[in-house]
C-alpha cells in the first residue's frame, strides 16, 4: 500500500466491485429459491417488478413496452415461465453485456406472443457460451419448451448488442 498506493487503490476498487457482484448474485439466488416469487402476478405486473429490480441494481436504462392488450389467455404457469426467462435474460445483460440501454417488448401477432429482451452491449457468441457450459441459456430453452415456446438468441442489427426472443402460441 505504501509502495504503490494507486495500484492498491485500484485493487481495492476491483475487490469492492467483485463483492457487489457477489452480493447481487446471492440476492437473486435467494429470490429465485422462493417459489412464490412470481405467484399470483399477471405478466405485465411481473415484468414491471423485474424492470424495477433491474434498474435498481444496475446503471442500465431499461424500457418496458407491452403492446399486447389482453394477456389473460396466459395460464399462471406460462406467466411464471415467461417471467423466469425474462429474469435470466436480464441477468445475462447485467453480468455480461456491458450495456447502457436495454428493452423488454411484449407483443402479440397472428396468435403468437413474443417477448423480446435486447441490449446495446458487446453482443453474444452462442458457441462460446455453449463451450463454457452456461446453464442460463439451456434453462431458458427448457422453460420455453415447457410452454410450447421457442427461444432465439440474435445479434442486434447495428454495431452491437444481443436480443433474446421468446415466441409461443
Amino acid at each position: 500500500i505504501d509502495g504503490e498506493p494507486q495500484e492498491a487503490q485500484g485493487r481495492i476498487a476491483r475487490a469492492i466491485n467483485d463483492l457487489n457482484d457477489v452480493i447481487r448474485d446471492i440476492r437473486n439466488y435467494i429470490l429465485d429459491l422462493r417459489p412464490q416469487r412470481f405467484q399470483g402476478r399477471d405478466l405485465k405486473r411481473g415484468l414491471e417488478e423485474l424492470a424495477r429490480d433491474f434498474r435498481a441494481n444496475t446503471f442500465v436504462n431499461l424500457d418496458l413496452l407491452v403492446s399486447a392488450q389482453d394477456l389473460s389467455f396466459l395460464s399462471p404457469q406460462e406467466t411464471i415461465e415467461i417471467l423466469h426467462i425474462t429474469q435470466e435474460a436480464l441477468t445475462n445483460v447485467r453480468k455480461h453485456a456491458r450495456a447502457t440501454h436495454a428493452a423488454i417488448a411484449v407483443s402479440e401477432t397472428n396468435g403468437e406472443l413474443s417477448v423480446s429482451i435486447e441490449d446495446d452491449g458487446v453482443g453474444f457468441d452462442e458457441e462460446r457460451a455453449r463451450a463454457r457450459n452456461r446453464h442460463g441459456w439451456s434453462n431458458m430453452r427448457q422453460r420455453a419448451s415447457a410452454i410450447s415456446g421457442r427461444i432465439a438468441v440474435e445479434r442486434r442489427e447495428g454495431p452491437s448488442g444481443a436480443r433474446v426472443v421468446l415466441t409461443m402460441p
